[in-house]
């Protein structure tokens, strides 16, 4: 299936998840798409998501990580880095 992405390149935008799938999109156009199922670690920081893939030995090149920066929100009880994370997993 093919999709229009965006290709403004900024790096800032909204995350969706939908069922196994992460999407990062500006607007109601998508930039890219992580199946959740090439995750093999999430870790959180302060304010940042890591994300670890699964290591492609027959790829010359792959992702081996992508980071997500969380800007701090003022709802009470809700750590917002922690959602994230558990959204993953």
């Amino acid at each position: 299936m093919e999709k229009d992405l965006c290709v403004k390149g900024w790096n800032w935008g909204t995350v969706k998840f939908g069922g196994q799938l992460l999407s990062f999109d500006i607007g109601d156009q998508p930039v890219f798409e992580i199946p959740l199922s090439n995750v093999s670690q999430c870790t959180t920081g302060k304010n940042e998501v890591t994300l670890e893939f699964h290591q492609n030995d027959d790829a010359e090149v792959s992702l081996m990580e992508v980071r997500f920066y969380v800007p701090p929100t003022q709802e009470d009880g809700v750590d917002p880095v922690e959602a994230f994370a558990q959204n993953v997993l």
